[in-house]
C-alpha cells in the first residue's frame, strides 16, 4: 500500500525514499531537501529499521556517539519535528501523522515497499524465492537480479563515514551480500552469469574481505568467459587478506580458484602464486567472517540513574560461576525501564565478554507485529556474526544447533529484549557456560527458572528519592531547587513510572514545571497529559502492546478493573466485580499478570499501576456501556459491605470465637486501605448509603486498633456524602461516628457539636437505641471536660434506654465510661461500677470487655493503696488480651501496669511497660501517646555529679 500526502493543488502525491545508495526523498516529482547532517542521520537510522521502532537512545548515539550534550534528547525531538513538517507540511499540531510516529520513548517511520527501496528490495527477493520454490527459475533470476539493481551503493552513501560501523547498517550490508550470493548460485545454475554480475561486482567492491562473495564473483567471471580476470581477482583478494588481515585465502576462495583453473583447461592462464599455507579455521555449515567481533548493544541511555540495588544483584549473579549458563531475566510492567536497565547492565558487563555482544528485539509485545519467530531471531544473531548458512538453515533445530556450535568456547553476551514467553527464548540460549544471557519481558519467565536455573528479577517503579533523582537528572538541579513543589507533584502524578517521567521531562525545556503539574492535575482521569507532539500518545501505545495480547474475556476484565477504586485487588473481589466464579477470576488474573497489566505485589493480592488503571478506564469508557460499569461498581460495593459487616460482628464480640475475632481484625488490617477507597468512590458516585454503612462497619476496628485519624477522615467523607444526598439517617450515624474519632484525637468541643447534631437527628427519627449510644458518648466527653452534672444526667438517660431495650453490651460500655471517670476522685464508686460491668461481660462472654474491667479494677485498687492487688488485676487483663488486635485496650492495660510498677518502685520495669504501650500508636502526636512520652521523660533517672 502506498501512503500519500496532499499537495498544494489538493491532489495527493506519493512520498518515496531511497536508502540503498544516497539518502534521498521525493514528494511526487519534487526532491525534498533533507536538511543538516544530523537530521539526515536520524532519517537514515529510522529508514534502516524499515517500519520498526528506534529508541531515543539509539538516535542520540548515531548523532553524537558516546558523548551527547545534555540537550541531546530535546534536539532529537526538534529534528524529528522538522522531518515531520518536511514530509507533511499541513499536519496539525499534535496530530498523529502518516509517516513519522512515536511510541514508548521511540520513533518509527511508516513505510511500505512502494515508498522505501529497502522494502521493495525485500519484496522482490521474497518473490524470487517463491518462484524458485515453484520451479520457475528464470522468473526467480529476473526478480532477484531486479532486487540487486535497487542496491546501488552502501546504505545512505555520503553519510557512510558515520554509519559504516553501525550494527544496523552492517546487518543491512550483510543482508545484501547474502542475497548476492543467492543470486550468484542461481545464475550459475542457469548458466546466465551476466544477469547478476554487475550487481555482484558492486557488492564485492564494498566488501573486499568477504571471501565467499569474492569467490562467487570469480565463478561468475569464469562462467562468463573471463577466467583471466577471475584469476587476477583471486590474486588481488589474497594479497589484501595477507597484508591487511594477516590471513591466507580460505577454503571458498581456494575452491573457486580450482574451479577457475579447471574451466580454463588447456588455455593459457596467468601464473598464480599461492601464498604460504596457513591454518584453516574450523567451519560448520557456514563460514564466519574473519576477526568479526559483533557489538550489537544499543547505546546506553544518556539519563540512566539509580537502580543500584537491582544492578548489584544482577551483576553479582552474572559473575557467579556455577558451571552452567548465567541467565538473567528482568520483568515488570510496561514503561518501568526494563530495557534501559538491561542495556546499562550489558554495557557494564561487556568487558567480561571479549568475543562480542549480541542483541535482538524479540517483539514480544508490539503494537503492530507478531513476536519474532525463534528461527528468524537466530538468523539475525548469526548474521551479526557473519555466518553464511546452508540450504537447510530454515530448520529451527538445525539453526539452533549451529548457533550453539558457533558460540561454543566463546565468551559472548547475548541480550534478548522484549520476549513474549520462555518458548521464544529457549532456542536462543547458548550451550556454553562462558556466555551470559540477559532477557527482558513483561511476563515473568518462570519456566526459565524451573528448567534453566535462571535468576528472575521483577522490576518495580523506583522509590520517591530515586524517581526524583531521575527526573532532576533530565531537567537539571537548578530548576529542581526553584520549582520543588511542582516537581514533587509531577513525580507522584506520573506514579514514579520512568517512561511517564521521561515523557513529561521532555517538555520541561520550554514549559515551567508548575504549568506541567497543572496539566497533569487537570487531566488526572486520562492520559492526554502524556501526549507529545513528537511522541504521539506513546504511553497509551506501550500499554496497548499488552492489551492487544489479551483474550476477549481478559480484556473485558481489564477494563472492568478500572471500576475498582482500591490500591489492590483479590481474586474474590475480582469475581464479585465481574460477576464470575472465583476459579475463572483466578485464571483471567493469571493472564493479566502474564502480560503485566496487573502485578502481584503480595501473596494473593494484585494491583494496577495508577496510569495503567487510567488506560483501562479510557478503554472502558470507549468500549463498555456506562450501565455495565455502574453495575460492576455496585457489585463490588456489595461484596466489601457484606464482608465488612460480617467482620464487624466478630470484632464487636456479637459472633465468633477468639480465633474468629482475630481473623476479623486481620481482615480489616489487610483491607482497610481498600475500604477507605471504596468509601471515597461511593461518596463520589453519590452512593451515600454504601459510604456510611462501610464506615459504621469499620469504626469499631478503627477504635480498637487506634487508627483514629483514618477513622476521622472516612467518617468526614461519609458525613458530607449523606448531607449531599439528603440522607438524615446516614448523616446521624456518621455525625456520631465522626464525634468518636474527634474525641479520641482530643478535639472535645468539636466532638460535642457533632454529638448534639446526631442526637437531634436520631430523636426526629425515633431511634431510641441509637439515641442512647449518643447520650453515652456525650457522657464520656462531658466528663472529660469536667461538666459532671450534665454528664450524670446524660448517663442516667442512656442507662434507662439501654436497659429498656436489653442492650447489655452497650450498658457495659456506659458503666465503664463512668467508672473510668470516678477512678481517682471516687475509687470505691468506680470499683462498684467496674464489678457490675464485669459481671455483665462474663454473662455475655465479652473477653475484651472483661479486660477493660480488669484495667479499671487495677486502677481502683491502686487509688486505694492496694498496689499488689492492682498488679494482679493488671496482669490478668493483659493476659486476656494476649494475641488479640485490640491495640488501644492493650495500650491502656500496659500503661496502667507501668503506673503500678512505678508506685512499687520498679522504675525500669515501669518504663518498659510504657515503651511497649507506646508501640501501639502509629501517630505519636495523639493525646494518649503524648501522655506516655511525658511519663517516660519524667521517669528518666537523674545522674548525680561531683
Amino acid at each position: 500500500m502506498t501512503i500519500w500526502t496532499a499537495g498544494s493543488t489538493g491532489e495527493v502525491e506519493p512520498i518515496r525514499f531511497t536508502l540503498l545508495g544516497p539518502l534521498r526523498a521525493w514528494r511526487g516529482d519534487e526532491e525534498l531537501p533533507l536538511g543538516a547532517k544530523q537530521q539526515r542521520l536520524i532519517l537514515a537510522l529510522l529508514l534502516s529499521r524499515a517500519g520498526e521502532s528506534v529508541s531515543l537512545a539509539d538516535l542520540v548515539e548515531v548523532v553524537w556517539g558516546d558523548r551527547p550534550p545534555g540537550s541531546a534528547v530535546n534536539v532529537v525531538h526538534r529534528y524529528v519535528g522538522a522531518l515531520r513538517r518536511l514530509l507533511e507540511p499541513e499536519l496539525p499540531r499534535r496530530a498523529e501523522g502518516q509517516w513519522l510516529t512515536g511510541s514508548a520513548g521511540s520513533y518509527r517511520m511508516r513505510v511500505t515497499a512502494d515508498s522505501l527501496d529497502l522494502l521493495a528490495f525485500r519484496r522482490e527477493v521474497e518473490k524470487s524465492r517463491l518462484s524458485a520454490e515453484s520451479g520457475q527459475l528464470e522468473d526467480a533470476l529476473a526478480q532477484i537480479g531486479g532486487a540487486l539493481e535497487l542496491w546501488r551503493d552502501r546504505c545512505a552513501a555520503g553519510l557512510d563515514a558515520a554509519l559504516s560501523d553501525h550494527p544496523w547498517f552492517v546487518a543491512l550490508e550483510n543482508e545484501c551480500t547474502g542475497v548476492a550470493r543467492e543470486a550468484a548460485r542461481l545464475a550459475l545454475r542457469l548458466r546466465q552469469p551476466a544477469a547478476v554480475l554487475p550487481a555482484l561486482r558492486r557488492s564485492a567492491a564494498r566488501n573486499p574481505f568477504d571471501e565467499g562473495l569474492q569467490a562467487q564473483v570469480m565463478l561468475l567471471l569464469a562462467a562468463d568467459g573471463n577466467q583471466a580476470e577471475a584469476l587476477t581477482l583471486y590474486q588481488t583478494v589474497t594479497k589484501s587478506l595477507d597484508e591487511q588481515l594477516g590471513v591466507g585465502a580460505g577454503p571458498e576462495m581456494r575452491a573457486a580458484l580450482q574451479s577457475v583453473l579447471h574451466s580454463a583447461g588447456g588455455a593459457a592462464a596467468p601464473a598464480v602464486t599461492e601464498p604460504a599455507a596457513r591454518p584453516e579455521p574450523e567451519v560448520t555449515a557456514g563460514a564466519i567472517a574473519a576477526n568479526r567481533v559483533p557489538a550489537l548493544l544499543p547505546s546506553d541511555h544518556p539519563y540512566f540513574t539509580g537502580r543500584q540495588e537491582a544492578l548489584d544483584e544482577l551483576a553479582g549473579r552474572a559473575r557467579r560461576r556455577t558451571g552452567s549458563l548465567p541467565l538473567l531475566g528482568i520483568d515488570g510492567i510496561p514503561g518501568v525501564g526494563k530495557t534501559i536497565l538491561a542495556v546499562h547492565l550489558a554495557h557494564l558487563l561487556a568487558p567480561d565478554y571479549p568475543d562480542g555482544q549480541l542483541y535482538v528485539d524479540l517483539r514480544g509485545f508490539d503494537a503492530l507485529r507478531q513476536p519474532l519467530d525463534p528461527a528468524e531471531a537466530l538468523r539475525v544473531l548469526m548474521s551479526a556474526m557473519g555466518i553464511i548458512e546452508g540450504s537447510d538453515s530454515d530448520d529451527l533445530e538445525a539453526r539452533a544447533a549451529l548457533y550453539r556450535s558457533v558460540l561454543a568456547g566463546r565468551r559472548m553476551l547475548v541480550l534478548l529484549d522484549n520476549a513474549y514467553d520462555a518458548d521464544q527464548v529457549v532456542p536462543l540460549l547458548p550451550g556454553a557456560p562462558d556466555c551470559l544471557v540477559i532477557v527482558t519481558s513483561r511476563s515473568r519467565l518462570a519456566p526459565l527458572d524451573t528448567t534453566m536455573g535462571a535468576f528472575l528479577l521483577t522490576l518495580d517503579v523506583p522509590g520517591t528519592e530515586e524517581a526524583r533523582a531521575n527526573f532532576v537528572n533530565r531537567i537539571g538541579p537548578g530548576r529542581a531547587e526553584t520549582e520543588t513543589a511542582a516537581l514533587d507533584e509531577i513525580i507522584e502524578r506520573c506514579g514514579h513510572l520512568p517512561l511517564a517521567m521521561a515523557l513529561v521531562a521532555a517538555r520541561a525545556d520550554d514549559q515551567p514545571l508548575p504549568a506541567i503539574a497543572a496539566e497533569l492535575r487537570s487531566a488526572r482521569r486520562s492520559l492526554d497529559a502524556f501526549d507529545d507532539e513528537n511522541l504521539d500518545n506513546n504511553l497509551r501505545g506501550i500499554f496497548s502492546w499488552s492489551y492487544h495480547r489479551l483474550t476477549a474475556a481478559a480484556a473485558h476484565l481489564f477494563r472492568l478493573l478500572s471500576a475498582h477504586p482500591g490500591p489492590d485487588i483479590t481474586a474474590e473481589s475480582v469475581a464479585a466485580l465481574a460477576d464470575i466464579p472465583q476459579v475463572q477470576a483466578r485464571a483471567l488474573l493469571g493472564e493479566l499478570i502474564r502480560t503485566r497489566v496487573v502485578t502481584q505485589h503480595r501473596l494473593y493480592r494484585y494491583r494496577l499501576h495508577v496510569l495503567v488503571r487510567t488506560y483501562a478506564a479510557e478503554l472502558a469508557a470507549a468500549t463498555d456501556s456506562r450501565a455495565e460499569q455502574t453495575s460492576a461498581a455496585h457489585r463490588l460495593y456489595g461484596f466489601y459491605l457484606e464482608a465488612a459487616e460480617a467482620a464487624n460482628r466478630a470484632v464487636e464480640g456479637t459472633t465468633g470465637s477468639d480465633a474468629e475475632v482475630a481473623d476479623a481484625m486481620m481482615w480489616f488490617i489487610t483491607e482497610h486501605e481498600v475500604l477507605r477507597s471504596v468509601v471515597e468512590d461511593a461518596a463520589e458516585r453519590g452512593d451515600s448509603t454504601t459510604a456510611w454503612r462501610l464506615v459504621s462497619a469499620s469504626q469499631f476496628f478503627y477504635h480498637r486498633y487506634g487508627w483514629w485519624s483514618e477513622w476521622r477522615d472516612v467518617a468526614q467523607t461519609a458525613v458530607e456524602a449523606a448531607e449531599r444526598a439528603g440522607d438524615p439517617l446516614g448523616r446521624a450515624q456518621m455525625e456520631r461516628s465522626l464525634a468518636g474519632a474527634l474525641y479520641f484525637l482530643g478535639h472535645h468541643e468539636e466532638s460535642l457539636v457533632r454529638l448534639r447534631t446526631a442526637q437531634q437527628l436520631f430523636e426526629k427519627a425515633g431511634l431510641d437505641p441509637d439515641r442512647a449510644q449518643v447520650l453515652m458518648n456525650l457522657t464520656r466527653v462531658l466528663l472529660s471536660e469536667g461538666r459532671y452534672a450534665e454528664a450524670v444526667r446524660q448517663h442516667r438517660r442512656a442507662i434507662l434506654i439501654l436497659r429498656a431495650h436489653g442492650l447489655s453490651r452497650a450498658e457495659v460500655a456506659a458503666l465503664q465510661v463512668v467508672a473510668n471517670h470516678f477512678v481517682v476522685e471516687r475509687p470505691r464508686v468506680a470499683e462498684a461500677l467496674a464489678r457490675r460491668a464485669a459481671d455483665l461481660c462474663a454473662a455475655i462472654g465479652d473477653t475484651q470487655g472483661l479486660a477493660i474491667c480488669d484495667e479499671l479494677l487495677a486502677r481502683c485498687a491502686l487509688a486505694q493503696g492496694r498496689a499488689i492487688e492492682a498488679l494482679n488485676h493488671s496482669g490478668r487483663g493483659i493476659e486476656r488480651l494476649a494475641g488479640s488486635h485490640f491495640r488501644i485496650t492493650q495500650a491502656e492495660a500496659l500503661t496502667t501496669q507501668g503506673d503500678i510498677l512505678a508506685t512499687l518502685g520498679r522504675a525500669e520495669a515501669a518504663r518498659e511497660a510504657w515503651r511497649e504501650a507506646l508501640t501501639y500508636f502509629d501517630d505519636p502526636r495523639v493525646r494518649y501517646a503524648v501522655g506516655l512520652q511525658e511519663r517516660l521523660r519524667q521517669s528518666e533517672p537523674a545522674w548525680e555529679t561531683d
